[in-house]
C-alpha cells in the first residue's frame, strides 16, 4: 500500500509540473494494438479524436477500465509517448507492482492542449472518457460537445439538456404505465415515486448526480451511458452527494 501511494503521488506531481492554463488531463481508450517490448515494457496505442493532439514525450498513466464484477482498481502502469503516426499515439508503459497486463479499452490518461476550455463540471466528467446518450440511444453529451464549452453560461445551458432528458424520460415512463415505477426507499427522495420525481427535478439535482460521478469515476469511466438511467439509479440508491469542504 505504501508503495502504491508513493507511486501515485509521484505521478500526480509529474503531471502537475507540466500542466498550465491550457493543458488538461484527459483519458483515451487504448486500441487492441498492445505489444510487449522486452521483459516488462508494453507498447500501447491510442487513436486520438479529430482536432486533439499530444506532445511527444508526454507522460501517460494507464488505468483499468472497469467491467462488471471487477474489483481490480490498481493502476496498470505509466510511461511516455514515444512515437506519433498521424492520429495514432504510442506509449511505452512500465507496469506497476501487482498490476495486470493492458487490455483493449483500458484508459490512458495524458495531458492535451485545450486553450479556451472551461474547467467546469462537465469537463471533469468527460475527462474520464464518459459520455451520455438519450433514452433512445442517440447522442446527448459527447467529448466534442464538452470541448466547445467556453464558460459557465454555456455549461449551464448544456446541463439543462440533461435535465430536459431526465424529465422527458420520466414523462415517457409514466405514459407507458408498464409497472416499472417504484417508491424510492432512502435518501433525499425517500417515499417518492421515481418517475414522478424525475419529471420535477431541478438543475441542482443533476449537478449533484454529476458531482457523484466525478467523485466515483472508476464506476463510469470509459463508457457511454444513458443519462436518464444513470440518474434514476442514483436517485433510487439514495442520491448520495459529495461532502464539500
Amino acid at each position: 500500500m505504501r508503495y502504491k501511494l508513493l507511486l501515485l503521488l509521484s505521478l500526480v506531481c509529474k503531471i502537475g509540473m507540466t500542466q498550465n492554463e491550457s493543458s488538461f488531463a484527459m483519458a483515451f481508450p487504448i486500441t487492441d494494438y498492445i505489444t510487449p517490448l522486452g521483459d516488462s515494457i508494453q507498447l500501447v496505442q491510442v487513436l486520438m479524436p479529430d482536432g486533439l493532439s499530444v506532445k511527444e514525450k508526454s507522460l501517460g498513466i494507464l488505468k483499468p477500465k472497469r467491467v462488471s464484477g471487477d474489483t481490480d482498481t490498481i493502476d496498470i502502469g505509466s510511461g511516455r509517448c514515444n512515437l506519433i503516426k498521424g492520429d495514432y499515439y504510442y506509449y511505452t508503459i512500465k507496469p506497476a507492482k501487482k498490476s495486470r497486463l493492458p487490455k483493449e479499452g483500458d484508459l490512458l490518461y495524458t495531458m492535451i492542449e485545450l486553450p479556451g476550455l472551461y474547467n467546469g463540471i462537465l469537463y471533469k466528467v468527460a475527462r474520464h472518457a464518459i459520455t451520455f446518450s438519450k433514452i433512445d440511444e442517440t447522442p446527448l453529451l459527447s467529448l466534442n460537445d464538452v470541448l466547445f464549452i467556453a464558460n459557465k453560461t454555456a455549461e449551464d445551458s448544456t446541463i439543462g439538456l440533461l435535465v430536459d432528458e431526465v424529465k422527458y424520460t420520466g414523462n415517457t415512463m409514466i405514459a407507458q404505465n408498464d409497472n416499472q415505477d417504484m417508491v424510492i426507499e432512502k435518501g433525499t427522495y425517500k417515499d417518492k415515486k421515481l418517475f414522478a420525481t424525475m419529471v420535477n427535478i431541478k438543475q441542482a439535482d443533476v449537478v449533484d448526480c454529476l458531482e457523484y460521478i466525478i467523485a466515483r469515476p472508476s464506476l463510469y469511466a470509459g463508457y457511454n451511458w444513458k443519462f436518464s438511467e444513470v440518474f434514476a439509479t442514483w436517485m433510487s440508491e439514495g442520491a448520495p452527494t459529495v461532502i464539500k469542504e
